[in-house]
């Protein structure tokens, strides 16, 4: 039918090596929106973008709208899954190629950046990917969650004294404007370990960030804590 055609499908990912749990990850095919995030827990593929300023450094991080399913008011990074294309089997790097340009697609699409009031293109020059292809799994290890991914993580270089805003497309096709927060590494991490802390630290609770983080920079901030590389 004309909905199944428009439907979108998600690159199924796992190991090369079943037996081996630390063999790359590779695509295996292709999985619908609605199985990948039912108890199937179908292993699907995404990219997480951490925006950084190059003259300061800082990390910016936006709160997720509060009526949202998944996350709602939590603080989180730019992100989306990667769309599955015949072409990822074509070429020995296809998943690399095709999680870059998601990476590129996802950037335009959930910021807008601006220097001396012209619009600034982002580009595949501004994006470097940090640590190895589907490092940063979410769900993997836990039957509860039926959300499983593999994320390749994404640096998002922006200009020196670059305006930015974040929109959020409701579904009337109205735009919501998310705020967000600029943020160095350590403090970031720093809010991170306070926010697991029970009851959680006097500076957390009066921070922006005390309703939480979401998933999608959750994956990076504990793998960082645990090999400090990031």
């Amino acid at each position: 039918s004309g909905d199944r055609l428009m439907e979108e499908f998600f690159t199924v990912v796992g190991r090369k090596d079943v037996n081996d749990p630390n063999s790359e990850i590779v695509p295996c095919g292709c999985v619908t929106r609605n199985l990948a995030h039912s108890s199937a827990r179908v292993p699907h593929a995404t990219v997480q973008i951490i925006t950084i300023r190059s003259d300061t450094g800082k990390i910016i991080i936006h709160q997720r709208p509060s009526f949202v399913r998944n996350a709602p008011n939590m603080w989180d990074v730019l992100g989306g899954h990667v769309s599955f294309e015949m072409g990822i089997f074509s070429s020995p790097n296809g998943l690399e190629e095709v999680s870059l340009e998601t990476a590129l697609r996802e950037s335009r699409e959930e910021m807008l950046v601006g220097v001396n009031g012209n619009a600034h293109l982002i580009s595949k020059s501004h994006l470097q990917q940090i640590g190895r292809l589907c490092q940063f799994e979410w769900g993997v290890n836990d039957p509860n969650t039926k959300n499983v991914e593999y994320s390749t993580a994404y640096l998002l270089r922006i200009p020196p004294n670059a305006n930015i805003s974040i929109p959020f497309e409701l579904r009337d096709g109205t735009v919501q404007w998310l705020p967000f927060k600029e943020i160095s590494w350590s403090k970031l991490l720093a809010f991170y370990q306070d926010s697991k802390i029970y009851p959680p630290p006097s500076a957390f609770e009066n921070s922006p960030f005390h309703q939480g983080f979401a998933d999608g920079i959750v994956r990076i901030l504990k793998q960082a804590l645990v090999e400090n590389e990031i």
